[in-house]
């Protein structure tokens, strides 16, 4: 069986992340997002690109639990601010393939 499990992530701070918190009016979710852009965001625990870096290790957990999946085969493809994502992402993992464009 040859079948392709994809999951879509959102940056923080970006996309349909921004969004949700938008319609929801939370307040404290934008505070986050103007610290992040800004730099000033020192109270953070993370900087502001590790945040999804730790959302994508998140992801890879959440495939090598399922039983549909090889996780010696996980790859991760990423676009420009994702590009640099997937890089740091994949330093700490073992991933089949690594792209960013």
């Amino acid at each position: 069986r040859r079948g392709f499990v994809a999951i879509g992530v959102d940056s923080r701070h970006m996309g349909e992340r921004v969004d949700a918190a938008r319609r929801a009016g939370n307040a404290s979710y934008w505070e986050a997002c103007r610290a992040a852009w800004s730099g000033s965001g020192g109270h953070h625990k993370f900087p502001f690109i590790w945040d999804t870096v730790w959302d994508l290790q998140r992801a890879l957990d959440y495939l090598q639990a399922r039983s549909d999946v090889d996780a010696s085969r996980v790859g991760a493809v990423g676009i420009s601010l994702g590009g640099m994502q997937v890089w740091r992402w994949a330093a700490s993992q073992e991933l089949r393939c690594v792209r960013e464009m």
